[in-house]
């Protein structure tokens, strides 16, 4: 892992929504897409990707001062993946389905020196926002390919160190990005000690139990950690099985190997059902 660089200023947890009275909302951009309207928002200084208009659900975030803060809380969990505290190595390549602003790939890219990055991502049109609004860095060790993910995935080479998948609309998730197939197509490609992160951001709870169940049957003794003011729940999986403490010590790592403390992130930790 590279030297972490200097944490921007720290900010408050992000909630889902907020008064209504209280925004400063202006429409940047707004653009058909694969799937609907995507929209480009700033409000009080920030940044936000969302599908469906203004007031859809947010996608991504940026800080335009300090592209570097990482705005949500799902973000900074998914980053303890790499802390790779039980690996002799560092990450060197990564899979991320589902672009979005590419907060994640973004993360990586600066605080990985070794890692590769593949992002896939269905829609041209968030890809082309992504690249003019979220500063989307410009490096061949970041490759944007505009495919399906469940398509890429399964002829794509094995051996990836981290891979996540973040393909959530709030009300439903690709049903072609959880089934049982796709996700021993994840599995295929992880390498021998890496570590998938399955991001779940579902309103409905019955759906969100039995993406993680399937989940668990690709990756038994995975963990799901909750984000304390964000529902998404963060699921991590690996070939061998796992426990939560090795994430707890992950997040009390983070201040020194991340450059932000996760642990305040974090509301629990527990086993897959």
């Amino acid at each position: 892992m590279s030297d972490v660089p200097s944490p921007p200023p720290e900010i408050p947890a992000l909630v889902a929504t907020a008064a209504v009275a209280e925004i400063d909302r202006k429409v940047i951009v707004s653009r058909p897409g694969l799937f609907g309207t995507v929209v480009v928002v700033e409000e009080d200084g920030l940044r936000y990707l969302r599908f469906g208009g203004a007031e859809g659900a947010d996608q991504s975030g940026i800080d335009p001062k300090h592209p570097s803060r990482v705005l949500f809380e799902y973000v900074r969990v998914a980053a303890l993946a790499l802390d790779r505290h039980d690996s002799p190595k560092p990450p060197r390549r990564a899979l991320v389905i589902g672009l979005g602003g590419g907060a994640y790939p973004r993360l990586l890219v600066e605080r990985a020196a070794s890692v590769v990055v593949d992002a896939v991502e269905i829609d041209p049109v968030v890809v082309d926002l992504a690249r003019r609004y979220f500063s989307l860095p410009q490096t061949p060790r970041l490759h944007v390919v505009v495919d399906d993910g469940a398509h890429f995935i399964q002829s794509a080479r094995a051996g990836y160190d981290i891979v996540l998948l973040d393909a959530f609309s709030g009300e439903d998730m690709p049903k072609a990005l959880s089934t049982p197939a796709f996700f021993a197509d994840v599995r295929r490609v992880l390498a021998d000690d890496g570590v998938v992160i399955l991001n779940v951001a579902l309103i409905n709870d019955a759906a969100a139990d039995e993406i993680t169940r399937r989940f668990a049957a690709a990756f038994p003794g995975c963990v799901v950690a909750r984000a304390k003011t964000e529902e998404n729940r963060i699921i991590f999986g690996a070939r061998r099985p796992m426990h939560k403490e090795q994430w707890r010590s992950a997040a009390v790592r983070s201040p020194s190997s991340l450059g932000f403390d996760v642990l305040k992130d974090l509301g629990d930790l527990a086993p897959c059902p």
